[in-house]
């Protein structure tokens, strides 16, 4: 929890940093008779420093058009917006099950898969694969540590992923490469977490 709070604050501290350089430069406000000389080309340069460009569709074709910004305030709602969604979407954990969504989008993977508690292992390269390939847009040493990290039951009280081949150690000796580790799922993430799937009980998104 205190890692968690300390994170926040990092990223709190990280947004008031930025929007005082952006006050320091005191971008003027945009009023109507100015919004009216940017669309008849009669700008002036503090205006056209806030100029960005927007695509919009026309008839089917897609061209770009100038429209006014406020760079104070377009940096403070990209900035927000982009920390939010690594902060929900990478940093956090869900408080309902614990897990990033970089775990369970590998037990899902696992799941798709097929690797069973009770059938074969397969290669932790191949499930690395299926996760980039198709729910998981960063690199693949991340995705392996996280797959190392849950099959450890010195780092999971309960692990979620049963390993074969060298997993680590408590020393801190590093895993194996994935060509040679293979994994299954652990009977907890198979009966527990992706057993009633099919019955629709979790809301599915989208994503790249």
């Amino acid at each position: 929890k205190s890692f968690l709070m300390r994170l926040s604050y990092r990223w709190v501290a990280s947004a008031t940093l930025v929007l005082s350089i952006v006050e320091s430069f005191h971008m003027p406000s945009v009023s109507p008779l100015q919004l009216r000389k940017i669309q008849i080309g009669r700008t002036d340069d503090r205006i056209r420093r806030s100029m960005a460009t927007e695509i919009v569709e026309v008839d089917g074709d897609y061209v770009g058009t100038d429209i006014p910004l406020e760079l104070e305030a377009e940096l403070s709602d990209s900035f927000m917006r982009y920390a939010m969604s690594i902060i929900m979407g990478r940093a956090i954990p869900d408080m309902r099950d614990g897990l990033k969504p970089v775990h369970r989008r590998i037990l899902f993977a696992m799941h798709e898969l097929r690797l069973r508690p009770s059938g074969g292992y397969r290669k932790c390269a191949r499930v690395v694969g299926e996760v980039l390939g198709k729910f998981h847009p960063h690199g693949d040493t991340a995705v392996y540590d996280a797959l190392v990290r849950m099959s450890q039951d010195f780092v999971m009280s309960v692990p979620l992923v049963e390993g074969h081949g060298n997993f680590g150690s408590l020393d801190h000796d590093p895993p194996a490469a994935m060509r040679y580790t293979e994994c299954r799922l652990a009977r907890l993430s198979a009966d527990a977490l992706l057993a009633d799937l099919s019955d629709d009980t979790v809301d599915f998104m989208p994503n790249f």
